[in-house]
């Protein structure tokens, strides 16, 4: 079983993470670009995920809840456009 440093509904710093990977930016430059890259992504699409949950919950306290295949067509036409 693998142990993250953080508890459940806790977020790592990123400052941490890119710190900790500028170590290796000399000795290992490809590790380096794939790794930054991909980890400052996944934490901005975190971070705006986050941010459309709480827009949603706002949003909840005045609209009906929406059928369950309304929201997979939403989510579908998201990923559509996305590409």
């Amino acid at each position: 079983m693998i142990h993250y440093p953080c508890m459940p509904g806790e977020i790592k710093n990123i400052n941490d993470i890119n710190d900790k990977l500028k170590v290796i930016k000399d000795s290992h430059p490809n590790l380096y670009s794939i790794w930054t890259t991909m980890i400052n992504k996944k934490y901005i699409d975190l971070l705006k995920t986050i941010y459309e949950c709480e827009n949603m919950l706002e949003k909840a306290k005045t609209t009906d809840d929406l059928p369950r295949e309304t929201i997979i067509t939403l989510i579908l036409l998201q990923n559509i456009l996305k590409n």
